[in-house]
């Protein structure tokens, strides 16, 4: 038996794949790979980071594309605080204070014990019976912000967005409207649905 032979199936054992190294290849860090997506790109990139929660993602885009120009989106108080500590003086970076919706104005935003879960869809009581530990419950109920996607295009004189991030627990297409917003606004698109 070859060294490789040996090698591959020792790793393999322990639940890893070796393989050879081709930079061509499609990434398997999606964060990688919509920077290689978005190369082609001139100018400036535009990321959207809806249901930002706390910026991590925002944080990693950042250290992937600093020269890009990201919008996180985050309706809730506390995760939209950290957002705004977390990304003082970066000029790169534009925490936004509301809900992307179909419409602009506010709605009613449900806040859960396991505050990433908060959403602006009430959770089906079946969720129990998939997710242990009341993750879900919820705490309470508040009015939030909430803009549309041509709202903030018009605001900023965004013409397209390079990379879209969506982690808002089932409102990613809340009407015909915002479908049609986001499909004819992309160059390329990244969904989070949870």
């Amino acid at each position: 038996m070859q060294l490789k032979s040996i090698l591959w199936s020792m790793f393999e054992g322990i639940g890893y794949t070796i393989q050879r190294h081709n930079p061509n290849a499609p990434s398997r860090d999606y964060f990688s790979e919509q920077k290689r997506l978005t190369e082609f790109e001139r100018g400036n990139r535009i990321i959207f980071d809806v249901g930002a929660h706390e910026g991590e993602a925002a944080r990693v885009y950042y250290s992937h594309l600093p020269e890009a120009t990201t919008y996180t989106f985050e309706p809730s108080t506390e995760g939209s605080g950290v957002n705004e500590q977390r990304f003082q003086g970066n000029r790169h970076i534009h925490p936004v204070q509301a809900a992307v919706s179909d419409t602009c104005g506010t709605r009613t935003f449900f806040v859960h014990r396991f505050n990433a879960n908060n959403s602006l869809l009430k959770a089906s009581r079946d969720l129990d019976d998939f997710v242990p530990g009341g993750l879900f419950d919820e705490q309470h109920e508040c009015e939030v912000k909430t803009v549309t996607i041509d709202s903030v295009y018009k605001a900023n004189g965004i013409e397209n967005v390079s990379i879209l991030k969506m982690d808002i627990q089932g409102g990613e297409l809340l009407g015909p409207s915002a479908r049609r917003a986001w499909k004819n606004r992309m160059t390329s698109q990244q969904g989070n649905v949870f």
